[in-house]
This record gives C-alpha cells, structure tokens and sequence, in this order.
C-alpha cells in the first residue's frame, strides 16, 4: 500500500489575525472575499475534496462519492439510498447515480428492504468489502496527516468549533 501524497501546498489565503467579526463590524461595505469563513472553508474543502479524488482515483480508481457510499456502507452497513444520502449529508439523486455505477462494478449490491417494499437496500459485496478494508487506512493516514498540522489543543479546538457549527446552522 502506498503513502498518500503529502497534503496540497499553501497557498496564500491568510488574513490578519484578528477577530473576523470585528472586520464586518468596522467596515461592513469594504470586507474583502478572504475575510469571509464561508469562502475560507469553501477552499479548505475544494483542496481537500482535490487531493482525496487525486489519492482514490490513482490508488483505487474511485471517485469522491463513490468512497462516500462504500465507506457509509462498510461503517454502518446496509442501508437505504435515502439513508445514504441522509449519513453523508448528500443529494439523493447523486447517491442514487453513485450506487448505480458501484453496483456495476459490483461493488455493491442491492435487495429489498426488510421493512419496506418500497425501499431498496444497498450493501458491500464481497468485493466491495475487499475494498473498504483497502481505503480505510489510507484514509486515516489522510486524516492523521492532516490533524498533525495542529498542536493538540487546536485538534480539540476545532472539533468544538466544528461541533458548535453545526449544531447552531
């Protein structure tokens, strides 16, 4: 197994290390586009989403939401499209696509659901299986390489910060 590349190189989107509300609040009609945490997140997740297609594509030949589905799968195992969609916080129709070509190559498989007729369900293949075991720790290594960016108490900041996001959006 191969060690994931070495994360994308900086580029320069720092700004001045001041409160960034206080920014809007000084000069609410003169903010520049870099002092915007949405548009700082947003580049943080395009190199981010950048570099996992580079890895998966080159070392597994999967694309973004295909790993989605076969990690949510491989973690919580058979599971509905909408649920899917819902755990990875997805559009259902790309799910939906996304299980179509997983299930071609046989990667996953799909069978009724046990409560509901209506429904589908989809699971890992023996295959599939094969490979989430495959990705997982090359993924971790990912996340670790990332993490060791940050000094303990800044990992411990940021799941907080994150967690505080997303529970008040």
């Amino acid at each position: 197994m191969t060690e994931p590349p070495p994360l994308l190189p900086q580029q320069d989107t720092t700004v001045p290390n001041t409160d960034p509300l206080q920014v809007f609040l000084d000069s609410p009609n003169d903010v520049q586009l870099e002092h915007f945490p949405t548009y700082r997140l947003n580049l943080l997740n395009n190199k981010l989403n950048k570099q996992l297609e580079q890895i998966l594509r080159a070392q597994f030949d999967l694309s973004i939401p295909e790993w989605r589905v076969i990690a949510i799968l491989g973690q919580y195992g058979d599971m509905s499209v909408r649920d899917i969609a819902s755990k990875g916080a997805s559009d259902k129709a790309l799910i939906s696509r996304t299980a179509s070509k997983l299930e071609q190559r046989q990667l996953v498989q799909r069978h009724p659901h046990p409560e509901d007729n209506r429904l589908v369900c989809l699971s890992l293949s023996e295959t599939g299986q094969t490979l989430y075991t495959q990705v997982l720790p090359v993924a971790h290594k990912r996340q670790q390489n990332l993490l060791e960016l940050l000094n303990k108490e800044e990992r411990i900041a940021l799941n907080r910060i994150i967690d505080q996001l997303l529970a008040n959006i």
